[in-house]
């Protein structure tokens, strides 16, 4: 069941995406370091490799 939209929420919104830009240059804000991997197959090997402490401090992304 879709939540009905909020107008005030969508302001917010847009005020946010509207001070971005200011937040990464005045705030140094950085996104996370992220390895693109391949397909939804190999998320298990992903798993693998943070069980065995060899992902620190990145995201893995998977091509959908």
């Amino acid at each position: 069941m879709p939540l009905p939209a909020l107008p005030e929420e969508r302001e917010w919104f847009k005020q946010l995406i509207a001070k971005t830009p200011e937040f990464i240059s005045v705030l140094g804000i950085k996104p996370a370091p992220y390895e693109v991997k391949g397909g939804l197959e190999d998320i298990p090997a992903g798993f693998d490799l943070m069980k065995d402490g060899k992902v620190s401090a990145q995201r893995l992304v998977y091509k959908v």
